[in-house]
């Protein structure tokens, strides 16, 4: 095999501006630079590339695809084709890949889509429209040229700063793709092809692992660059591209380019920025009827000169709340216009009077260049909550098919619910919006949360929990329902995090023990349960399709009762447990291992709405979970220096004790011979405790009291 050469900078200068020869200076917008993470044994890769596609060619010269064939989906068989690179197990392990095909957008942490880079193949258009929409502080662009004798391709760099960058260091990044190179690639939608067109493929990283360090990056800084690379005999060098991006550290990509490696020629342009809107404080208020709440915003423009500029308000509320905004001293309530001149900021408020129709409402403010509809449009949002007691959170992450659809597609079972038990004060959201919004503790006042996620990932991420957890400790109570939210937040190829698996123990009070399949296709409420006891059975159908080969998308969870927590539903006859409730102190919740959309009984569907808010507004006393504390089973009570407990005969299992955070401070396991295990209450601070019996059948709960 020849070796590859890299030939190391030859030039490395600072100029003025006016020296540049390639790259624009103009402020311009953040390319999409998306690393796909494939591989030609990935049945589901074919699907990513064609998405990935799509994002390209919806955004012509604003998108740069990298193919990166990595992990065990890309090990070639004979005769195979081996696209792998020394580079793509240390990219993979920065981006967390978990699955394939995955993909990095500019290696940006979309907080509201995960806790990693790595994203899945559904996901990537919203992050792309994202970044698309960011100013970039630099531009890159580039020429190159090919010595077809020598093989030695040469490129020309320039890097110009139109903003300080946050970094004092950042790193410059070449990478050498190929494309249309025929072979193998496993496809499950159209099955497996022996002369597979592949693009994108990365070839080689000519600046290395993490780039080139460029050490100015302050604004107006000009950096120059030139780097030779021998390319190998393999590549054809017409079917090859030059994609160079710049990082901020070796993570978040600023923007990137790409052009043909033979004679390529990229100035930096993306699309113009144009200038901003900007928020001035809080995007989202509580509201009240009759009152009203304002939101200030700052238009800029960069443009030289004074230019005309479009304003018009998207409203996503009742159309009996009273909306408009003023710009300067003229009010508008749809369209409206103004001058700017470059630099110099003018004001705009927006004002918004509720009235007595609840919503969870959002505004959108569009900006633009007038008659200019190539160029660059702005867009901020606020949000106003008022009259809403109940609120439905769908989770807009990606559906499990990697389809369009989506949580809220399913949001009826929950309203329908609410409206059906008599609530007439709610209103629905979604979740990434929530997670905007709760910056400003919106949910002050909302007493119960409906959290809708069907069929998507990541199921919970870190952000929302935080909310839902201090929600919940300010008094608040939440259901939770969707099938694999245990497998999500549990199962190493999930995307559970510590904090997420945690809120599902401490706060939903429930465990995983497997991803269901076709036989828990029933749900049957545990007799006696003091909320949901009257429920009648309901058969559990999968709604959501099946994949590429027949196999239906039906995976209910089989999960745990945890400390505080309590079976509620089984799957079919037997002891697999399909939902938990737990009350503690402060707060209810009720976890549905299923989707409410999959319960096939619309009136089991409407009960199990109705008897939640019922159990979370008091209007029911939980006679089952209450009888059940009042059992007794450990003497004496209070106790100062020992406890006596029962023990259920004949089998084996765990005893608990739990202090009044929910926080287990002593276990003891016992065997099927014990009768009674005598527990050091001298060891523990006095107070009220809960003591649990767990053994392979059920959980026994007791109040007890420790004493000096």
């Amino acid at each position: 095999m020849k070796k590859v050469l890299f030939f190391a900078m030859l030039i490395f200068l600072y100029v003025s501006a006016k020296s540049q020869n390639i790259v624009q200076t103009a402020p311009m917008l953040k390319n999409v630079l998306m690393e796909e993470y494939t591989g030609i044994h990935c049945g589901y890769c074919p699907d990513g590339h064609k998405k990935a596609e799509a994002i390209s060619n919806e955004n012509p010269g604003r998108v740069v695809l990298i193919n990166i064939h990595q992990g065990n989906f890309a090990n070639p068989g004979t005769g195979e084709p081996d696209f792998r690179t020394v580079f793509g197990d240390s990219l993979a392990a920065q981006a967390k890949v978990t699955g394939y095909p995955n993909g990095t957008v500019n290696r940006h942490i979309f907080a509201d889509l995960g806790a990693n880079t790595a994203l899945s193949r559904n996901m990537w258009a919203n992050a792309s429209s994202r970044i698309l929409m960011e100013p970039s502080p630099l531009n890159v662009g580039f020429t190159s040229t090919f010595d077809s004798a020598t093989r030695l391709l040469t490129i020309n760099v320039e890097v110009y700063y139109v903003q300080n960058s946050p970094q004092p260091v950042n790193f410059l990044n070449i990478a050498l793709l190929e494309n249309h190179v025929f072979g193998y690639q496993s496809d499950y939608a159209n099955g497996n092809h022996t002369d597979y067109d592949h693009k994108h493929i990365l070839r080689h990283l000519i600046t290395g692992q993490w780039g080139d360090k460029i050490t100015t990056t302050t604004k107006g800084s000009l950096i120059s660059k030139v780097y030779q690379y021998t390319v190998p005999s393999a590549f054809i060098i017409d079917n090859c591209d030059i994609a160079i991006f710049v990082t901020e550290t070796h993570q978040e990509i600023y923007t990137g380019v790409m052009d043909k490696a033979n004679g390529g020629n990229h100035n930096g342009v993306s699309k113009p920025y144009v200038g901003d809107l900007i928020p001035l404080d809080a995007i989202a208020y509580k509201g009240a009827p009759s009152q009203k709440t304002s939101f200030a915003f700052e238009a800029l423009s960069v443009l030289p000169g004074t230019k005309d500029f479009f304003f018009w308000l998207e409203k996503k509320c009742p159309s009996t709340w009273s909306v408009s905004y003023k710009i300067d001293t003229f009010t508008f309530t749809d369209d409206g216009y103004a001058s700017l001149t470059a630099d110099s900021a003018i004001s705009i408020i927006l004002e918004v009077i509720p009235d007595t129709t609840p919503d969870f409402a959002e505004f959108i403010l569009h900006m633009e260049v007038l008659n200019d509809s190539a160029a660059m449009k702005n867009v901020e949002k606020a949000f106003v909550v008022s009259g809403v007691s109940d609120l439905v959170v769908n989770n807009s992450s990606a559906w499990g098919d990697g389809s369009d659809t989506s949580a809220t597609l399913f949001e009826n079972s929950f309203l329908e619910g609410l409206k059906n038990a008599g609530n007439h004060s709610h209103a629905s959201v979604e979740s990434d919006i929530l997670i905007l919004a709760e910056k400003s503790n919106v949910l002050n006042g909302i007493n119960n949360i409906y959290y809708n996620v069907g069929w998507s990932f990541p199921s919970m991420t870190d952000d929302l929990v935080n909310i839902f957890s201090t929600f919940l400790d300010q008094g608040g109570n939440l259901m939770i329902s969707g099938q694999d939210i245990g497998w999500d937040n549990f199962a190493e190829s999930g995307y559970g995090t510590d904090i997420t698996k945690a809120f599902c123990t401490d706060y939903l009070h429930a465990g995983y023990i497997a991803d269901g399949g076709a036989a828990n296709n029933q749900l049957t409420v545990k007799s006696g349960d003091g909320v949901y006891g009257s429920i009648g059975t309901s058969a559990i159908t999968n709604v959501y399709g099946t994949d590429e080969s027949g196999t239906p998308y039906f995976y209910p969870d089989e999960l745990t009762a945890e400390a505080n927590g309590q079976a509620v539903f089984n799957y079919n006859s037997g002891t697999k447990i399909a939902a938990v409730r737990s009350r503690v102190e402060k707060y209810k919740t009720f976890f549905l291992g299923v989707s409410l959309e999959m319960i096939a009984s619309e009136t089991v569907r409407k009960d199990i709405m109705e008897y939640t808010y019922n159990w979370f507004t008091g209007v029911y006393n939980e006679k089952e979970f209450d009888e059940k504390l009042s059992e007794v089973f450990a003497y004496p009570n209070p106790a100062k220096e020992k406890m006596c407990i029962v023990l259920p005969k004949n089998t084996y299992g765990m005893v608990r004790l739990i202090d009044m955070r929910g926080v287990v401070v002593g276990e003891w396991n016992f065997n099927v011979n014990e009768i009674q295990i005598l527990i050091p209450t001298f060891m523990y601070e006095q107070g009220i405790y809960l003591l649990q019996i767990t053994d392979n059948l059920n959980i026994n709960t007791q109040r007890i009291e420790i004493i000096e």
